[in-house]
Parts: C-alpha cells; sequence; structure tokens
C-alpha cells in the first residue's frame, strides 16, 4: 500500500508541474487568468468587443 501512495504522490507532483508551467505559458501569451469575481470591469469589457 505505501507503494502505490508514492506512486500516487508522485503522480500528483507532476500534474501540479504540469498545470504550473501551462498557466505560465498562457499568461506569457496575454491570458487574463482568474475568476470573474476577481476581474476588472475594463478587462470583461475588453472581453464583450467583437
Amino acid at each position: 500500500m505505501g507503494i502505490l501512495a508514492t506512486m500516487a504522490q508522485h503522480e500528483r507532483k507532476l500534474i501540479a508541474d504540469r498545470t504550473k508551467k501551462a498557466l505560465v505559458e498562457k499568461k506569457k501569451r496575454g491570458f487574463v487568468l482568474g475568476t470573474l469575481a476577481d476581474l476588472h470591469a475594463s478587462i470583461l469589457q475588453l472581453e464583450c468587443i467583437p
């Protein structure tokens, strides 16, 4: 059972690292990250303009 727990913990770390790298790349490309509650009205207006 200990081996499975260790493998699961390692997998969680890999997933977290991959997610963090993806978020950094998105931010570099200009994506606005965060929830709608965190975004300012000006950012929301920019995204709504066609």
